[in-house]
């Protein structure tokens, strides 16, 4: 998922393929989203990359699995054949490593993606709690700072400060 961020091939710069050269799907978009959703029981795409070269022919199904909502959005991604149609590969992520599966809980829970929009309202207040938080503290700590107020006596009617609790003889 995040693994692509250390791969080199991510921050290559991508040359433009202008529209005529562009790779053509030959399997209808509708035949092949039909057999992304039967590759995996429960899966629902939410979305498809297609192909962005002429060598490549792999159209990707991305979804998710209604069953688990905590996997989050595009946790799932089918690879099918852009010639033929064929499923080239579904892994399914409920059969994955603990530590796949952890990492997709953790980013689902890091965005708010799961549950509706009373989730996403508490993940946007929780958000902002560290805010209000030290803007509430910096209240306290002005209020509760003393105030300073003007002297009524001149200069020479001031004490000077004692020493052992007892005044200095005039």
């Amino acid at each position: 998922m995040l693994r692509a961020a250390f791969q080199p091939s991510t921050y290559q710069a991508e040359t433009e393929v202008s529209l005529q050269i562009q790779p053509a799907v030959e399997v209808p978009l509708d035949t092949l989203a039909r057999r992304a959703t039967q590759a995996v029981p429960g899966f629902e795409l939410q979305g498809m990359a297609l192909p962005k070269s002429p060598a490549d022919t792999v159209v990707r199904a991305l979804g998710r699995l209604t069953s688990s909502p905590l996997y989050g959005n595009f946790s799932e991604t089918i690879e099918l054949s852009a010639r033929t149609g064929r499923v080239l590969a579904a892994p399914d992520v409920r059969q994955a490593s603990l530590g796949e599966r952890a990492e997709l809980v953790a980013f689902t829970l890091h965005f708010g993606q799961f549950g509706g929009w009373l989730v996403k309202v508490f993940w946007a207040l929780g958000g902002l709690s560290p805010a209000l938080l030290s803007l509430t503290g910096f209240l306290l700590w002005w209020r509760r700072q003393p105030a300073i107020k003007p002297t009524s006596q001149r200069p020479s009617q001031i004490t000077p400060p004692t020493t052992n609790g007892m005044r200095p003889v005039r």
